[in-house]
């Protein structure tokens, strides 16, 4: 057998070498592009659950308590001015310590500061919920956050949007999406002190001291004097805007839940026309209308706060039929 020059066995190595190293650069740069193509679906799907999921339409009125000291609710609306900008309002309420609240599933009446315990030894949401029951109120969201305090006087704007962002990165306790969380701080990153509105509860004369027969002092909200500041503090534009006639009606045998659903929606500033009972039972919420109604900023509020399913129906007598079913009393009264 022939044998090859040393330099033809040398350069026949080098392209054996030089091909071994291309293909080892081609499947190297074959699995990162594979990883990013896989990655940007990842975060694809992602944006698109929590856009799915979003409890924030972009305009109108979003409430969140903040587990502060002392608990506090921020509720920011967003309506739209013209075709080319919009107007943003915060509104912060503060939650005086030894406030009785009516926690929802039937718990009872709790202080204020109690409740966080209470959340932690039951595993499940109770302040937000219990703050909406108790102030007939819609409160979408919670922020938990580690060291947050909130005295008078103290630039409410700031705490706003450091919790969004604490929550966004993880470092706060949340039910709201990252979608909800951003598009939230984008959107308040300029509000001006004007656009600030603050109540505390108790220095406006919405709770009324009580003091038990072992001497504990408490503070009990005046449901009437909270309906008279909602329209100051928490009427929902877009909803009001959009002008539509509401009618509710409770399809359980057990009363009042219609009278308690009446004052969410009054004190958000909706036309309610007309309460009372359904003739036949539901187990849960349903919303009727119209074709023309099922696209609304107002249906999609209701479903979201009462947990309904829309179905669409020609009425007579409003153009929306709120029927509260069973599962709204087991919220509220059932553990």
């Amino acid at each position: 057998m022939k044998k090859l020059p040393a330099f033809e066995k040398k350069s026949t190595w080098r392209n054996l070498r030089q091909k071994k190293h291309k293909r080892r650069k081609k499947t190297i740069f074959s699995l990162l592009f594979l990883f990013a193509g896989i990655l940007f679906v990842f975060l694809i799907f992602k944006v698109w659950t929590s856009f799915r999921q979003s409890r924030w339409l972009g305009q109108g009125r979003i409430s969140l308590v903040f587990s502060c000291s002392p608990q506090t609710i921020f509720s920011y609306q967003q309506i739209k001015a013209d075709d080319y900008s919009y107007e943003s309002t915060l509104s912060v309420v503060s939650i005086p310590e030894k406030t009785l609240i009516k926690t929802i599933h039937g718990y009872g009446d709790y202080r204020i500061e109690s409740l966080p315990k209470l959340e932690v030894l039951e595993k499940r949401n109770l302040i937000s919920e219990s703050l909406e029951n108790t102030l007939s109120l819609p409160i979408e969201g919670f922020i938990n956050l580690s060291g947050c305090s909130l005295p008078e006087g103290t630039e409410a704007k700031n705490i706003f949007l450091k919790g969004l962002l604490q929550a966004f990165f993880a470092s706060g306790k949340t039910n709201l999406g990252k979608w909800d969380l951003i598009r939230l701080f984008w959107s308040a990153r300029n509000l001006k002190v004007e656009q600030i509105k603050r109540l505390d509860l108790e220095s406006s004369g919405i709770t009324s001291p009580q003091v038990l027969p072992d001497g504990t002092q408490l503070l009990k909200i005046l449901p009437e004097k909270m309906e008279a500041q909602a329209a100051e503090f928490f009427r929902d534009e877009v909803g009001r805007r959009e002008s539509l006639a509401i009618e509710v009606l409770n399809a359980t045998d057990y009363p009042g839940l219609g009278e308690r659903a009446v004052r969410i929606l009054s004190n958000l500033g909706l036309e309610v026309v007309r309460v009372g009972n359904e003739s036949h039972q539901y187990k849960e919420c349903l919303l009727l209308g119209s074709h023309l109604t099922a696209k609304t900023y107002t249906v999609r509020r209701l479903k979201e706060i009462f947990n309904c399913t829309f179905r669409e129906e020609e009425l007579q007598r409003a153009d929306l039929s709120l029927i509260l079913g069973q599962d709204y009393f087991a919220k509220l009264e059932e553990k």
